[in-house]
């Protein structure tokens, strides 16, 4: 029998479904937090908080899917909303500049809140997840927080099983935040397409 296994496919990672106008409200909470963010602490905050948040809550925060770049895990929808020439979809756009600032610091781009959300979309233990990371990277010492960060991204297991694969920035494969639960790929995916079918399009 001739062997066809290397025909099939591999399944692409599991994904939900980026909820987009409470991901702004996401970040303008961040901003609040912590006025002046960067683009660094806001992506690794999301993917902190939405691995955590699905982990005790059954969904995540967000819903972006993540990449692994060099310095950690990267949500990338987000990342290319907070890009100075980003080129999401024009009601994105224009929904982030209603309740955000950013200005260019050289390479870093800091964000600002307007002020001018309430902020309705985001549950109490959304809420109360993103203040635990903001609240744990401010406390990190300035002159190491970046390192101590980087360091601990790179702990992710899907962080490192996607730096295996080819490009600079690949898909993870966030079937390991099933793993921490005791969750094989199947009930993982199964998971995700439920509550994927459940969020706002």
């Amino acid at each position: 029998m001739v062997d066809l296994s290397w025909l099939v496919m591999p399944q692409a990672p599991p994904r939900f479904r980026l909820d987009k106008f409470k991901t702004i409200e996401a970040i303008d909470y961040c901003a609040r937090l912590w006025p002046g963010i960067t683009t660094y602490f806001v992506c690794k905050a999301f993917y902190f908080a939405d691995k955590e948040h699905f982990q005790d809550w059954g969904r995540p925060i967000s819903g972006d899917f993540f990449v692994a770049m060099p310095h950690g895990p990267v949500p990338s929808r987000v990342y290319e909303l907070l890009k100075p020439d980003s080129g999401e979809e024009d009601d994105w756009l224009i929904e982030f500049d209603k309740h955000l600032a950013t200005e260019q610091q050289g390479k870093l781009t800091r964000i600002t809140s307007k002020n001018t959300s309430e902020l309705k979309r985001l549950s109490r233990t959304d809420r109360q997840v993103l203040d635990k990371w903001i609240k744990h990277f401010q406390n990190l010492p300035s002159w190491k927080r970046f390192k101590d960060i980087e360091e601990l991204s790179h702990k992710e297991k899907s962080w490192i099983e996607a730096r295996e694969k080819p490009g600079n920035a690949p898909e993870m494969d966030i079937s390991s935040w099933g793993d921490e639960m005791g969750l094989d790929k199947k009930r993982f995916r199964q998971a995700v397409s439920e509550v994927t079918r459940l969020a706002p399009i």
